[in-house]
Parts: C-alpha cells; structure tokens; sequence
C-alpha cells in the first residue's frame, strides 16, 4: 500500500510537470503569434487601443460590417472584433479587456439571437478566452458557464486543446495580414439558389445570455460610450424579436433594425447565403448603418 501511494505521487508530479512545462510552452507560442485567428484575438484582448469605433457580433459581424467605410463615414478610426460562431459571452469578456486599457467613443453591437439570446451550448464560447484566463475577469465567466471549469483550468495544456497545430502553423505563416490588419472579412459569392421560407421563430431565452448582455449595456454606460445594438440583414427572415424591442427600451438603447429590411431582403444580388450578406451587399449596408448611426450622434450633440 505505500509503495502504491508513493508510485502515485510520482505519477502526480510527474503529469503536474510535464503538463506545466508544455502549458508554458504552448503559452509563450500563442503570446508571440501576430497572424491568423490567435494573432488576431491576442490583439483584440492585449493590444487594441486607440479605435473610436468597436464592433462586436458573430460571423454577421465580421462579414457585414466594412470599418473603412464606416470609420470614414463618421470620421473616426474603426476596428470589427466581430467572430464566427460567438455571440454575447465571447464579447462581453472582450469589452472587459478593452475597457481595461482604454474608452471607445462608439460600440456597435450586431445582435445573432442564436448566439446571444438563445439558448445552446454556453462551453463553446469560452475557447478564444482560455488563454487569457483569469485575466480580465474571465475567471468570473468560466465559473457562470460551468461550475466544472474552474478545476479544468488548473490544467496548463487544457487552455490549449487541440489548438498546437494550429498555433505552429499561424505562429510560422508568411502572410503580412496582422491580427490588427484582420477586421473585416468579405464573402464573394452570390446565393444562386432558391431557400427555403422558414417558420417564424419564437426565441428561447438563455438567462446567462441575457445577463452579460444586460452587463454589457452597463459598462458601456458607465463609460459613457454611445451603444448601438443592430440586426443586419437576412434573407427571408422570421424571427420574432419583441424580447428584444422591448429590452432595448427598456435601457434606451437604439436598435437599428435591419433584418427584413425590404431595400435588402428578397435580394439574392446581395447576399451570399440565407444568413449573410456577400460583399456588394456588406458595403451597401456599412453605408446605410454609418449614417443612421451618424444621425443619431449628430441629434446628441
């Protein structure tokens, strides 16, 4: 029985070691990557500090929203932290770590109600934040999300998973396109074919989602920053969205409705798909938002 306890605690502190030591590694790699998807969330988390405009979303974000255009419209600098398949606990955390450092003057939030709304899967969202956890309060969200995963972070090499390739591969690329460079992703098909009339959808509201998305209308109140949610453009779309109309009074932030939309909807020329828009219709939209958003500035002042 001791020499089992003994072999045991070898085995712990060996595992402990070798899971340090590679954790490290692997952390030193992802902090020094500048390219691809890690170099660009290591600079929305540790580097972003001098736009005037931040815009959040999901894949609708990135691919929807052209800064250029935008910026210029307003004349201010502009940079889209916008992320396929991420929604409100993602972003929120992302705010943190840019209020940490500095105040933007305007945040456009492009709301995907899959995303940060409904209900799903709320694990899926905390991969690009294992790296950076506990900063910037992360450690605070992992434990919302799930109770477990504050135990799984004790692991160095599980903030990691399944991402070394990954990180070889971007850490070595030859492309000049920088994680500060990659803020807008344009898509340049155009659907040529008919979908499918969807059903009109009821949301079904995640409690935690509502949460941070109530926290991230606070802390851009508090910092003073004028806050527009937006719903860009889908094509035949049918979801219901009085939950939304409705919260959106309630802490007086205007929501730039665009998702039926009829100078976009039904208009397969600007569209890639049923859910995006391809880059003919993202610069006509980045327009359109720009000055809405101008108009409500200029109404303020």
């Amino acid at each position: 029985m001791k020499s089992f306890i003994i072999k045991l605690i070898i085995f712990f502190l060996l595992f402990t070691l070798i899971d340090f030591s590679l954790g490290f590694f692997l952390q030193k790699i992802n902090n020094e990557t500048v390219k691809g998807d890690i170099g660009r969330n290591n600079y929305i988390m540790n580097d972003l500090v001098d736009k005037d405009i931040i815009i959040f979303g999901s894949s609708r974000a990135i691919h929807h929203y052209n800064p250029n255009i935008i910026g210029d419209l307003l004349h201010m600098s502009c940079y889209n932290c916008g992320e396929d398949g991420m929604g409100v606990i993602l972003s929120y955390s992302r705010l943190q770590a840019i209020l940490s450092r500095y105040t933007p003057k305007v945040v456009i939030y492009d709301i995907e109600p899959a995303y940060d709304i409904e209900k799903n899967d709320n694990e899926r969202y905390l991969g690009k934040l294992k790296p950076f956890y506990p900063e910037y309060n992360t450690d605070v969200v992992f434990v919302d999300v799930s109770s477990t995963e504050k135990y799984k972070m004790w692991s160095k090499l599980y903030r990691f998973n399944s991402q070394p390739v990954d990180m070889l591969i971007q850490r070595l690329s030859s492309s000049p396109i920088t994680g500060k460079d990659y803020t807008y992703s344009p898509l340049k098909q155009t659907m040529n074919y008919e979908p499918t009339i969807s059903p009109i959808k009821n949301l079904d509201i995640d409690s935690l989602k509502l949460k941070y998305l109530k926290n991230f209308i606070k802390e851009c109140k508090e910092k003073d920053i004028s806050l527009f949610f937006a719903l860009s453009p889908k094509f035949n779309n049918r979801t219901e969205l009085d939950f939304l109309k409705k919260m959106c009074k309630e802490w007086n932030v205007p929501l730039l409705n665009h998702f039926t939309d009829m100078s976009f909807n039904m208009r397969k020329d600007l569209f890639c798909d049923q859910t995006h828009l391809n880059e003919t219709g993202s610069i006509y939209y980045s327009k359109t938002i720009a000055y809405e958003i101008l108009s409500f500035l200029s109404n303020d002042t």
